[in-house]
């Protein structure tokens, strides 16, 4: 995974900070972050509005993180009579290179970060509290409040790519979820169930059962009813199959219940839904 892969490598680094600062843009002030020779984070913290980087577009609001690479150009506006404020930090970095048997040895990082591009944080709170600590932070000279700073932004770094990971498990789940939706609409004719399909996603069945409705706005159960009776509806038409062999073959074992559920959906039983498309086609 991606999380943890960063935390590997974030583990093997040293950081110095540059500035925290807490900027603010309006609508006939744009934010420009000219490009810098170090690496800036961005964090929103109120309002929204829109990012420009490298010639692209893109809408931020409170609680987006930005990554920004070093020598970047950034700009920024919000909507008219709005202010929107953005924390950002400059900071450099050093990793360590892995020489077994030797002392330890850390480089210049360079222009790639384990983490990149810009994400919705889902601890907001947490952060922005933490964004504030460290700008406050920032402007003493302390020896104590320095080595504070240090500790605070490893401490956001953390919660980021906790966050992070949150999000990539998230999508990984709803893939999951996603992959089954595509083996109910290939194999609808089984005997498939609900618990069935969650232990396929690796979800509980009820988180299943609210994942399944949220993309494809019916329960699962209505979604296999009318998998089911479309393809009857088809093999009605064009088959002259028996009644039996085509509710076996989109998955009704009972004939009945198949011409019960087939009535409740299309509104006419099978027999009559054969007789008034036979009359429209002859017509």
């Amino acid at each position: 995974m991606i999380a943890n892969e960063a935390y590997r490598q974030l583990k093997q680094m040293i950081y110095s900070l540059g500035t925290v600062s807490l900027e603010t843009c309006r609508h006939n002030e744009p934010l420009i972050l000219s490009p810098a020779d170090s690496h800036q984070i961005g964090f929103v913290k109120n309002s929204k509005g829109t990012m420009e980087e490298d010639g692209k577009r893109q809408s931020v609001e409170a609680g987006d993180v930005l990554f920004i690479k070093p020598k970047t150009s950034v700009s920024m506006w919000t909507e008219q009579d709005k202010e929107l404020e953005v924390f950002v930090i400059s900071f450099s970095y050093w990793i360590e290179q892995n020489e077994t048997g030797k002392e330890r040895v850390f480089v210049p990082g360079g222009e790639n970060f384990p983490l990149e591009g810009i994400f919705r944080v889902r601890s907001h709170s947490q952060v922005l509290h933490l964004m504030e600590e460290l700008h406050k932070s920032y402007a003493s000279d302390e020896e104590r409040e320095q080595f504070r700073q240090r500790l605070i932004f490893e401490r956001i770094l953390y919660i980021l790519v906790k966050d992070f990971s949150s999000i990539e498990s998230n999508e990984n789940t709803m893939a999951s979820i996603e992959e089954t939706i595509l083996y109910v609409d290939q194999h609808y004719m089984l005997n498939l169930t609900l618990e069935m399909l969650a232990g396929k996603a690796n979800v509980s069945p009820s988180y299943y059962s609210r994942m399944f409705k949220t993309l494809k706005g019916v329960s699962f159960s209505d979604y296999m009813t009318s998998l089911r009776i479309n393809r009857a509806k088809v093999l009605l038409r064009l088959s002259g199959s028996r009644l039996r062999e085509v509710a076996q073959s989109v998955g009704y074992n009972d004939e009945f219940y198949f011409s019960k559920m087939f009535k409740k959906v299309v509104g006419l039983s099978p027999s009559e839904y054969v007789k008034t498309h036979m009359r429209q086609d002859n017509s």
